[in-house]
This record gives C-alpha cells, sequence and structure tokens, in this order.
C-alpha cells in the first residue's frame, strides 16, 4: 500500500515538473536580455549605501550591531523580536485604556518568556541539525514543478474573486478566508516561494542570467501585491511578500538597506491605504495615526483580558486552537478560536486579535506558552541552518515559516491556512537531509 501511495506521488512530481517545464520555456521565451535592468539595483545602491554611516554611528543600536552582524537584520534571531517590542511600544502609545493593570504586565512578560523560548530552542536546533547532510536537490527540477503550482494558485484566488462577485477591498462585508480561497492562497504562497529560491540557486550557479531574475523578482512582487490586495487583509500581502524578499535577501540578491529604502516605504503606503479603504467604505474613523497604533493598542488590551478571563491551564489542549479549524474547512462546523475569543473580549463572536500568546493562553494555557515556541523555533532552526549551507528548498520552507511568526506576532496562530508551511517541514526534512553516518 505504502509503495502504491509513493508511486502516485511519484507520478504526481513529475507531471508537474513536465507541464512546469512546457511553462518555463514559454515564459521565458518573452524574455530579452537588457543590461538596464541590471544596472538599476547598482543605480540604487549608491543611494542606500548612505544608511550606513547613519547606521553605525547609532549609539541605540550600537547593541544590536554585533548580533545583526552574525545573523543579518532579516533573519528570525533579529526580525521577531524587533518587531515584537516595536509592536508592544507602539500598543502602549496608544489611547487604547488598559484597565486590568496586572494582567496586562503579566501577559506582557508572558510573551517576553515565549519569544526567549522561540529562540534559544531555535538555536539548538540550528546547532543539532549540524550532524544533518544535505541531499543533493535539482534546482531545475524544483523550478518546474512550483511553476504550475504558482499558477494554479492565481487562477482559483482570480476565480474566488469572481465567484463572491466583488472585490472583499471595496466590500468589508465580503472580507473572509473560504476553502477556495485558502487552496488558492497556499498553492501561490509554496509556488512562489519554491519558484523564487531555487531561481535564485539557478542564477548563484550561473544557469540563468542576472537581468532574467531582477526581471522575475519584480514581475514576483507585483503580481503577488495584485492578487492578494484585493482580499482586504494586510497579513494577506505581507505574508507572501515576505518569503520573495527574504529568498532574495538571504542569498545577498538584495541587501537590508535596499529593502528598507526601496520597499518598506511602499509597502507601508500600501498597507496603510487598504486599511483605509475598507475602513472609509465602513463609514469608520480613517485617521492615520489611529489606524497605525490603535490596533496594536487593542490587540494588548485584548491580550490583558484573555490573560484575567481564562486560569493558568487553558480549556481544550488544542481543540479550539488546532482541530476545529481543520474539521470547519473539511466541512464540519465547530467553533473558532476568533469568534471565541471575540465573545470573551467585546461579547460579539467576531475574530480579534490577541497577541501571539493570547489564544495559546486560552487554549493551552502556561504549558502551551512553553511547548508551542519550543515548536515553533525548533522548526525554524532546523530549516534556517539548512539554508545557510546552501538548500533551495530549506530557504522556500524557513522564509515561509519566518512570514507565519511575523504575522503571529499580532494574532497568534489562528489562520489554519498558515498551519501547512509549518506541518509540511516536518516530514519533508528527510526528503531533504539524511542523519551524518558515523565517522563522516
Amino acid at each position: 500500500m505504502r509503495s502504491i501511495f509513493l508511486l502516485i506521488l511519484s507520478e504526481i512530481y513529475w507531471i508537474f515538473v513536465k507541464t512546469g517545464e512546457y511553462l518555463f520555456k514559454f515564459l521565458s521565451s518573452f524574455h530579452r536580455e537588457s543590461r538596464e535592468i541590471t544596472e538599476i539595483p547598482e543605480k540604487l545602491s549608491g543611494i542606500a549605501d548612505k544608511l550606513i554611516p547613519a547606521y553605525e554611528g547609532s549609539i541605540l543600536l550600537a547593541p544590536f550591531r554585533p548580533v545583526v552582524r552574525r545573523y543579518g537584520l532579516l533573519s528570525h534571531y533579529i526580525l521577531i523580536p524587533l518587531l515584537t517590542a516595536a509592536y508592544i511600544v507602539l500598543a502602549l502609545m496608544s489611547s487604547v485604556p488598559f484597565p486590568f493593570l496586572y494582567s496586562l504586565m503579566e501577559g506582557i512578560l508572558l510573551w517576553i518568556i515565549a519569544l526567549l523560548i522561540y529562540c534559544f530552542s531555535s538555536k539548538m536546533a540550528e546547532d543539532l541539525s549540524e550532524k544533518l547532510d544535505l541531499r543533493q536537490v535539482n534546482d531545475m527540477e524544483i523550478a518546474y514543478f512550483s511553476l504550475p503550482l504558482l499558477l494554479m494558485g492565481i487562477l482559483i484566488l482570480i476565480y474566488n474573486y469572481m465567484n463572491i462577485g466583488s472585490l472583499p477591498v471595496l466590500t468589508p462585508e465580503l472580507r473572509s478566508h473560504n476553502v477556495v480561497w485558502m487552496i488558492g492562497y497556499d498553492l501561490y504562497l509554496i509556488g512562489v516561494s519554491l519558484f523564487t529560491s531555487s531561481l535564485v540557486s539557478l542564477y548563484l550557479s550561473g544557469r540563468i542570467s542576472k537581468s532574467f531574475l531582477y526581471e522575475y523578482a519584480a514581475v514576483a512582487i507585483f503580481f503577488t501585491i495584485v492578487i492578494t490586495f484585493p482580499s482586504g487583509f494586510r497579513l494577506d500581502i505581507f505574508t507572501a511578500l515576505v518569503p520573495i524578499i527574504v529568498i532574495l535577501w538571504f542569498r545577498r540578491v538584495i541587501k537590508a538597506r535596499h529593502i528598507v529604502l526601496y520597499l518598506l516605504f511602499p509597502l507601508f503606503l500600501i498597507f496603510v491605504g487598504q486599511k483605509y479603504i475598507l475602513m472609509s467604505r465602513a463609514g469608520a474613523q480613517t485617521d492615520i495615526w489611529y489606524i497605525l497604533i490603535s490596533r496594536a493598542g487593542f490587540t494588548l488590551y485584548s491580550l490583558s483580558l484573555i490573560i484575567k478571563s481564562f486560569g493558568p491551564w487553558g480549556i481544550s489542549y488544542g481543540k479550539v486552537l488546532f482541530l476545529n479549524p481543520i474539521l470547519t474547512i473539511l466541512g464540519v462546523p465547530r467553533l473558532l478560536i476568533g469568534p471565541f475569543l471575540g465573545s470573551v473580549i467585546v461579547g460579539i463572536p467576531s475574530s480579534y486579535t490577541s497577541t501571539f500568546i493570547g489564544p495559546i493562553w486560552a487554549d493551552f494555557g502556561i504549558i502551551g506558552v512553553i511547548l508551542l515556541p519550543l515548536f515553533f523555533g525548533t522548526i525554524t532552526g532546523v530549516y534556517y541552518n539548512l539554508a545557510v549551507r546552501g538548500s533551495s528548498v530549506s530557504l522556500a520552507l524557513y522564509s515561509m515559516i519566518l512570514s507565519c511568526m511575523l504575522v503571529w506576532i499580532e494574532s497568534g496562530p489562528v489562520h489554519p491556512y498558515l498551519y501547512i508551511p509549518f506541518f509540511l517541514t516536518v516530514p519533508i526534512i528527510p526528503l531533504i537531509s539524511r542523519r551524518r553516518s558515523v565517522g563522516s
């Protein structure tokens, strides 16, 4: 039975590879080599280099520079703690009142503990995974395989927008992640991550040109924004863009200062603009400062209320957080963590963010605050190590994991379609690596 199953998977894989090969050749026929494309980043690099003296001379950033030199600004060791700290500061700056001060301080402390566990377990897993040897992977084959996934994802997302009859960003009441949307989004996320990572490896090995890679990266970023912006959820744009950017940065195709200077500001305008459109259509307040910090403040308020309302031992140990969403996707309606916490927070069964540990505390209690960051950190550390050592598949999965973790800073692991990157990682480890034999 097992051999038949593997045979079927193998046939499906090769069908995708052959389909992707024809698609790749077809799309490549539109490319024309151009020196102008490769010269643009080089010209822009001179402007971005002016950020270096400010960074090197900053007293506030001095404690971070050794860690940044060791791991890089966009690694999970830097980015997740940095954005967590920034989120807490923004929340405390907001005008949202915090009537449960003791619960608020307890929640922030538990959040910091969970973050430390995540980073520690990641470092331990990174060191232990040195015992793994990478298996040889054909990057061109991976590129062929991932291209149909990417295109299928785009077509399914377009079909979903057409099927509901309007763009959710213009009609807030239509905003939802239905099953069709989840399938399309996951296919696109996995496809674009694998395709980008394999293309970068092909470029570094001299099998494709720099202008081809730059042209693809520009088109990928553009299409990602176009296909995710209409959903009305900022996290959809963010989660799909981060893997592309992280992969290009990780392999030194672009530098962190280029991302800060040329991508963060446009992305900031997109995120704020999307929320502005939604709030305007709903007749709500559209003050920019309110959009920026009030969400963070209410998220921290939600955490304090959850800490106050639930004891330290949780309520269902994964049933509400993980099992029920999967059953709901399969057509079995269940109580979901978002509406459940919404009933606790504001008395209305609507989803509200409550930081990384809010949903975990409600469902698992202190045990979850310890074990889930341990699991997430272990998976992240293994794939970070394999990615550093040159595995294109590992880098694609690492970039998706990092993207999910960044989204979960605000919401916690409450998105069923984002479980897939983590669930994929465990069975894939033996496919892309093997334990080093004694004496090697």
